[in-house]
């Protein structure tokens, strides 16, 4: 009970200082296309789940982290304690998997999107499944193999400058690929990023899809492409 008096003082956060995207899921729609069209800085978003957000209650050092980002509540959990200790009964869950392709099909625009991640199945997968939903997009991929984060913010830097992506999608497995990969990718890019690995996760294998899922050495080159480097 101290904890939820605790975060029941009209303040729009849970009680260890997590603040959350309290908007509708139109209005953080709307909210994060905007972004894509405006590079002032990297920018990150998470959806949180529940392990995350015990994690960042008992981890300090990991709840700085999210607090450096754009937070959306990723299960319906989440959602739930959300409602509870704020008193925002309008706030709904926007799992990953589902909210991400929303987002590719609500940007009607065409945008540079670089998928980037340790998998090359899930890459490969994800990949082929937004070329398939929306082809109106440009899709481009870097594998990123186990390095220092000096070594992945350089590999970054070199395959995703010259594409200047709107949109990075990061695939990060483990909580150790998520401190590696998502400082290098603050430090190479200057732009909006979805933390997202549930979506990797969940995107369907495309039947006939890439056999270059399979190879270790793939790598930006160009739309909707894996290359060999």
């Amino acid at each position: 009970m101290t904890f939820l008096k605790s975060v029941r003082d009209g303040k729009p956060s849970l009680g260890f200082c997590l603040d959350f995207s309290f908007h509708s899921k139109l209005e953080n729609l709307s909210l994060l296309e905007a972004m894509t069209d405006v590079r002032v800085g990297y920018r990150a978003v998470s959806f949180v789940n529940l392990p995350q957000l015990l994690k960042s209650a008992v981890n300090p050092a990991y709840r700085e982290r999210l607090q450096q980002r754009i937070l959306l509540p990723g299960t319906p959990g989440v959602a739930r304690i959300i409602r509870v200790v704020t008193g925002r009964s309008l706030c709904t869950a926007m799992p990953p998997q589902d909210f991400v392709p929303v987002l590719l099909s609500f940007m009607a625009e065409p945008r540079r999107i670089v998928l980037a991640g340790r998998d090359r199945v899930r890459l490969s997968a994800a990949r082929d499944h937004i070329r398939a939903q929306v082809p109106w997009h440009q899709v481009y991929a870097t594998h990123l193999s186990p390095a220092s984060p000096g070594d992945q913010t350089d590999r970054l830097r070199a395959e995703i400058g010259g594409v200047r992506p709107h949109l990075v999608l990061l695939d990060c497995e483990t909580l150790r690929d998520e401190i590696v990969m998502e400082p290098a990718l603050a430090s190479a890019y200057d732009g909006l990023a979805l933390i997202a690995p549930a979506y990797f996760a969940s995107a369907p294998a495309i039947s006939g899809g890439s056999s270059l899922a399979e190879d270790p050495s793939l790598t930006i080159c160009s739309p909707n492409k894996f290359s060999l480097s």
